[in-house]
């Protein structure tokens, strides 16, 4: 058979195979639900603050972000690095065994986490933001 009378049956194996993949959901692979992806990450700045790595934990902020005691990024860096040098932040521990998180498209609410240290016991909740494909906090209260 010439190359000329196969191009017709290429095309339809080509359109079959392509229908197939269409019909399975055969475009771009599905990540983790946004619930799954900000509980990781909640639970990941947690650990960043009871290890003290307060510059890792601030990449994970908005520079647009905002507490409910009127702190900015900059303002909540300050606070959280003299925290740490004044060895508020030793002994630590986090809880997120009551963390809800509500998605609503690209923003979501986090609550029920709780800190405890030489401070005392806190909830804290986040708002966060999805911006360029990844979350991002750009609030915290205290509950």
């Amino acid at each position: 058979m010439s190359i000329s009378k196969r191009s017709p049956w290429i095309a339809l194996i080509a359109l079959a195979l392509l229908t197939v993949a269409c019909a399975s959901g055969g475009g771009a692979p599905q990540g983790p639900p946004p619930e799954e992806v900000i509980a990781e990450m909640v639970n990941n700045a947690m650990s960043m603050l009871a290890s003290g790595d307060v510059e890792n934990l601030m990449a994970m902020y908005a520079d647009d972000f905002a507490s409910d005691q009127g702190m900015d990024k900059n303002g909540m860096t300050q606070f959280l690095s003299g925290a740490k040098d004044q060895g508020f932040l030793e002994g630590m521990t986090t809880n997120t065994d009551a963390m809800t998180i509500t998605v609503d498209g690209e923003t979501a609410t986090v609550t029920g986490v709780s800190v405890e240290g030489a401070f005392g016991a806190l909830t804290l909740g986040f708002g966060l933001a999805q911006r360029d494909g990844a979350w991002i906090i750009t609030s915290q209260t205290q509950q």
